[in-house]
């Protein structure tokens, strides 16, 4: 452009490639839009693609929109009539089913919903619904871009015109999701570097965790200060998010000055302006040598030299793939960072919102700067996936899943009748890859109008296409939680998980391998309408990535296509309700929403039977959500109150549905919910421990036995407060089920049996006898209510009400808790075959019912959790393959700081940038073990460097904040190994010790097929010795221990009809047999050892801590 030439100053987006592929891109001038499309133009392939050049819609004044190679070209489809949901259709079996719900029983005299404003003809969507794809005559806005017949490369692209889809709601009634975001993404070719600001660097040390101390942390203000400019960045443009980082392209000497640079900075404070002097020193030093030694340092003209460039050539700055949203403090509604300084004023853009969007701060030199009032920082999904997939032998581990059979090809779904399990109890499932749902997802389905429900999912292509048999078909699932952000006050933070199922269970929850796409700025948690807001960034992303994106891969010449399909939300009970717009669990009649049990019911067995139970239609769910998206406040309400559930922005992806994907989360069902309420509620709070004759105290002796229980190490001791009032861990809660049928016979045996009478009664005059009378009244006023609704109840049934009571009786609680227990350590096995997790199930309904018939109180976990094998566990595999326990390690990472009142978003950002740069100093140091023999002394120098702070030095990590206190604990217990070794200072004399004969034997034994091992002072036959050079190393782990020891003489005990299930062994107190040699690897787990006393027998009592398998299979896997 001539130097004379001037161009408007106003911004706008820029239409070139890497901008519009670039989420945080943002408004550019129009310079640098000229600049940007002379760039391009220079660099335009002068081939076209195999199916001819086009543009988007919505972009024509693209000049190189760039669609994926495809293997074959498009084929036409068929158009079939479309589906209309009239509304004569609920007149007849719709209809019905309705009569048979909850609304016949309403006394407002509206039996059916009444919503004439919403529902109309096609089933009351209109046909530009917005988040439905178009109708099947509609292919100009749909196309195939790719489909290969090769089974051996096959993948699908389906391309939406995401501008069209993804319709805009700033100007509706009520804060609706709006899916307008301009900067989705539709490749991830060559992502250019975002103008995000600078993460300052304090050289000011602390020691406390202080944000303001912290390397990461930057202000609201600071933030959004770099809009308008890049400083620190003298090549912009070398900052791939793909592939090697740049610096693997330059001098090992460079790279390692980079390396060191960055430390400098990151662990010991370096500020931005000491991180250039040392450069500079590095690249004067550097220059000086290579004068005087004669030789050439290539790239040393372009060394970097600041902070900033330094860490984009390393590929470890965070603000690369962030992406700060500031949104409206009351409404939520979210705004791009490019939008700050575009906006008319700071009021809410949504009608009848009272919001404020930024504030207005006066510099000293005049000059005014917004300031937002509330600040989300994400991390788009699409980039981040792209970094990952770039990882050295990332893809392959992806497949590492794979089975015979298992290939990727055109392979149909799986039919769910079809696996192996149903035919075979005994069929044995490791993890999520064998349940029946993983290859039974279906590809290329679209969500319609049409159909029973007036929405369904249409394979358009009719490909039949199995989702995991794509090359690279990416199943993920996704956490929300909340926690509480700082140690005082109330300031609750929420964050986004996101998990890629493919990747093997050992590492599937690892930190680096877990992408946190969002941190929720607090106070407070968000309503559903406001995190309907939240949620769009991360759904546009889901719906794109089910289509098809392409990304670059290690290896491969051209972009290959990935997939991706989101497979549950792995939530706690109330981020799933809210997240899937469903019913809290508290709700009146959808208290469960797989059946149609109403919370009213939880004082009747038949709420246990899953015989019994009347599952619901997931389809009306998504169908009324549809409907309540564009309703009146009252129609919005009726559909809340009478078909359970309101609109959510996951809705619009396809066979996404509510109750099937949001499964109840068992770490909070099992063990913060059942375990807790049985002890303390059921047990302590149902009188159960009542001091007896003679100074009989079962609390007393309760708590002794879990004093002098023996933990391991690892594990650690049950609080004493536990059982009487304490709040406790999970695991804590855990480790509570595996002691608590032994902890209760020694509580209430009476000469090693368990009495056959009723604890004594409650003085009403405490107030423990208080909270059980309110209990009651509780349950009185639940079967009041079971009983008005349930057409067979008799006026003597209702006479009989008051006098109903808990049943106290020690005995048949001691049975109940038995069989409850084993269903509890049944279910919660690392792997887990189809007859346990029946056996588990009838044992927990067992239990259920026999408490109800025990008129005992229970909460609506215990019903939920009867779900947990037929619609969760087979279709999923084992909990451990699913369940929340990384993710609430993950909030308490993210809580481990100081806080001094940094509201409005800051606070979330730091912790979100300490993430990202924690996972992108994993990501350098395996580039970096990848280069193999390229490897030089300079790089393994910094691996050896980087490896140390990832570790975490505890002096550090103790001064510099948020980073190395995170990736510290993040990389605390991560080893491969399955057992880690104390490190000796010296050897060991056996001999001294009289172990090397048993040592000797063993090993002779173990070792006789490959070697004949002779002790040291074997005498020679001949005269002439030979001495063997360099004979390879033969190396075992051994342990040498004394059995516990059991004969004839130990009794039976009341739980040995339950043992194995239980894990529990009984043996002679103080008695062990003689030493023997054992494999290290044969152990299959921890246990806890208590004692009891059989009448006048003591006995040690070994509970089982290892949770791998069922015990009778224990070392079935372990070789």
């Amino acid at each position: 452009m001539p130097k004379d030439s001037k161009l408007p100053t106003s911004r706008r987006i820029c239409p070139c490639r890497a901008c519009k592929f670039n989420p945080s891109a943002g408004l550019q001038t129009e310079r640098t839009i000229w600049n940007h499309l002379q760039t391009q133009n220079k660099h335009e392939p002068k081939h076209a693609s195999a199916t001819g050049h086009h543009t988007a819609r919505g972009d024509e004044h693209a000049t190189g929109y760039m669609q994926a190679p495809p293997a074959v070209a498009a084929t036409s489809v068929g158009v079939p009539p479309q589906v209309v949901l009239e509304s004569e259709h609920e007149e007849g079996s719709h209809q019905d089913h309705l009569r048979d719900t909850w609304e016949e029983h309403l006394d407002d005299g509206r039996l059916y919903l009444d919503v004439p404003a919403v529902e109309r003809d096609n089933g009351g969507f209109s046909d530009d619904e917005p988040g439905l794809d178009s109708d099947l005559g509609d292919n100009n806005n749909m196309a195939v871009e790719s489909f290969s017949q090769d089974c051996s490369s096959i993948g699908l692209n389906l391309a939406l015109d995401i501008t069209q889809e993804n319709l805009s709601y700033r100007l509706s009634r009520s804060p609706s999701p709006s899916f307008s975001d301009p900067h989705v993404q539709n490749t991830v070719h060559n992502t250019p570097p975002a103008s995000r600001p600078s993460s300052p660097a304090n050289s000011d040390i602390s020691l406390e965790l202080d944000v303001e101390e912290d390397p990461l942390y930057a202000s609201a203000e600071d933030i959004f200060d770099s809009l308008c400019m890049d400083e620190g960045l003298e090549d912009i443009g070398d900052a791939p998010t793909y592939g090697s980082p740049a610096a693997f392209s330059e001098d090992p000497i460079l790279r390692s000055a980079y390396i060191r640079a960055f430390i400098a900075a990151t662990v010991h404070g370096a500020t931005n302006d000491l991180v250039r002097h040392i450069l500079d020193s590095t690249y004067e030093t550097i220059s000086s040598l290579s004068r005087r030694g004669g030789f050439d340092v290539p790239g040393l003209d372009k060394m970097a030299r600041t902070l900033r460039t330094v860490e984009r050539r390393l590929g470890v700055d965070a603000d690369q793939y962030l992406v700060f949203y500031f949104v409206c403090n009351i409404c939520w509604f979210r705004h791009h960072p490019s939008e700050l300084y575009a906006l008319s004023g700071p009021a809410c853009s949504q009608d009848g919102c009272l919001g404020t969007l930024y504030k207005t701060k006066i510099m000293a030199n005049g000059k005014r700067k917004r300031i937002p009032t509330k600040i989300m920082p994400t991390t788009p999904t699409l980039p981040t996936l792209q970094r990952i997939l770039s990882r050295p032998g990332k893809v392959e581990e992806f497949s590492k899943w794979r089975e015979e059979g298992d290939a990727s090809g055109q392979t149909p779904p799986a039919e769910r009748e079809d696996w192996p399990g149903w035919a075979n109890p005994q069929f044995r499932m490791y993890d999520m890859t064998d349940g029946w749902g993983w290859r039974a997802i279906q590809a290329g389905l679209q969500r319609r109008r049409g159909g029973k429900w007036g929405i369904e999912d249409v394979d358009v292509h009719e490909l039949h296409q199995r989702f995991v048999a794509l090359p690279i078909g990416l199943v993920l699932m996704f956490n929300i939680d909340w926690f509480q952000g700082t140690k005082r006050g109330n300031h609750s933070v929420g964050a986004i998980y996101i998990t890629i199922c493919n990747n093997p269970r050992s590492k599937r929850f690892l930190a680096e391998e877990t992408i946190l796409n969002c941190v929720i700025p607090g106070p407070d948690e968000p309503s559903l309408e406001q995190l309907n807001f939240v949620l769009e960034p991360f759904v546009n992303d889901m719906r794109q990535l089910y289509y098809g994106v392409n990304f670059h891969i290690p290896d491969e010449p051209e972009p290959q296509p990935a997939h991706g399909y989101l497979y549950i939300n792995a939530s706690d009970l109330p981020a799933s309700r809210k997240t899937s717009g469903l019913r809290g669990h508290t709700s009146k009649w959808f208290m469960c929403p797989l059946c149609h049990q109403p919370f009213h019911s939880l004082i009747h067995p038949d709420c246990y039977d899953s015989e019994k139970f009347r599952l619901r239609e997931d389809w009306r769910y998504i169908k009324y959500a549809f409907l309540s998206r564009h309703a009146n406040e009252y129609d919005h309400q009726e559909i809340r109150e009478r078909r359970g559930v309101i609109w959510s922005a996951l809705n619009i992806l396809p066979d996404w549905l509510p109750s099937r994907d949001s499964p109840t989360d068992f770490m909070h069902a099992a063990y913060l919910g059942e375990t807790k309420h049985v002890i303390q509620d059921i047990l302590v709070g149902g009188g159960m421990f009542i001091k007896r004759r003679r100074g009989n105290k079962p609390l007393d002796k309760l708590e002794c036995f879990l004093a002098d229980i023996w933990w391991p190490s690892t594990i650690g001791r049950l609080p004493n407060n536990l059982a009487t009032g304490g709040a406790g861990k999970a695991d804590q809660w855990r480790n509570f089920t595996t002691v608590l049928v032994v902890a209760l016979y020694s509580s209430w045996n009476v000469n090693g049996e368990i009495p056959d009478e009723d604890a004594p009664q409650f003085s009403q005059s405490t107030k423990a006898g208080e909270a059980h009378a309110r209990v009651e009244a509780l349950l009185h006023e639940r079967r009041c209510t079971h009983a008005a609704y349930n057409v067979n109840s008799t006026p003597e049934e209702f006479d009989d009400i008051p006098k109903v009571a808990m049943d106290r009786n020690y005995r048949r609680h001691f049975n109940v808790v038995m069989e409850w227990c084993a269903a509890i350590r049944i279910w919660s096995s690392q792997s887990i075959s189809v007859e346990e997790a029946s056996r588990a199930h009838d044992c927990h309904a067992r239990a259920c019912q026999t408490w109800a018939q025990m008129n005992c109180h229970l909460t609506p976990y215990f019903h939920l959790l009867m779900h947990l094998t037929s619609s969760y566990l087979l279709r999923l595999g084992p909990i451990y393959s699913w369940w929340a326990y990384p993710y609430e390690r993950n909030n308490g990472l993210l809580g481990r700081f100081k806080h001094n009142g940094h509201g409005g978003g800051e606070l979330e950002a730091t912790l979100m940038r300490g993430w990202t740069k924690m996972t992108l100093i994993h990501d350098l140091i395996l580039h970096l073990e990848a280069l193999g023999p390229n490897k030089t002394e300079e790089d393994e120098a910094a691996i050896t460097a980087l490896k140390k702070y990832l570790k975490g030095d505890r002096k550090t990590s103790s001064t510099r904040g948020t980073l190395l206190t995170m990736i510290a604990t993040m990389a605390a217990d991560q080893s491969d190994a399955l057992v880690q070794l104390p490190r000796y200072k010296k050897k060991v004399n056996l001999r001294t010790l009289g172990l090397y004969a048993l040592v000797f034997t063993h090993l002779r034994s173990l070792w006789e097929p490959t070697t004949y091992l002779i002790p040291d002072t074997s005498m020679a036959p001949l005269a002439d010795c030979d001495m063997a050079l360099q004979l390879p190393t033969a190396a075992r782990a051994v342990d040498m221990l004394r059995p516990f020891v059991v004969d004839e003489d130990v009794p039976e005990m009341p739980w040995n009809i339950r043992a194995v299930d239980l894990g529990l062994g009984v043996w002679h107190y103080g008695r062990l047999g003689a030493q023997i040699v054992v494999d290290v690897n044969a152990f299959s787990g921890h246990f806890a050892l208590g004692s009891v006393m059989h009448c006048e027998m003591r006995l040690w009592v070994t509970m089982s801590l290892c949770h791998s398998t069922q015990e009778p299979d224990g070392l079935e896997n372990d070789y």
